[in-house]
């Protein structure tokens, strides 16, 4: 952005001011992307008392509406990477083949 100030012809000090603007401003998201990203987890796993609720933190595979069992078959996969398993199968049976 500054070099492009700069190239239009923009003063260097005013592109310099409007970069670090701009650099300020992209720190402080994420800066409160994180702070609001922490509260919510610390929303989501501390009860009242306070106290750590491990069971509410899941510890294998990733959150589901399966009551936290594992999902399985096309839901899992997903249709693109059974499609390449088939791929890869019949490519390994071409090359174990020898063709």
């Amino acid at each position: 952005m500054m070099s492009g100030q700069i190239l239009g012809g923009a003063d260097v000090m005013d592109a310099t001011r409007y970069q670090q603007v701009i650099m300020f401003m992209i720190a402080a998201s994420v800066a409160l992307g994180v702070v609001c990203a922490s509260v919510a987890v610390a929303f989501a796993v501390v009860d009242s008392k306070p106290m750590l609720r491990t069971e509410k933190i899941n510890t294998k595979g990733t959150a589901n509406s399966n009551g936290g069992k594992p999902m399985s078959g096309s839901r899992a996969v997903g249709l693109r990477s059974e499609r390449s398993l088939v791929r890869m199968k019949s490519w390994k049976a071409v090359a174990s083949s020898g063709e």
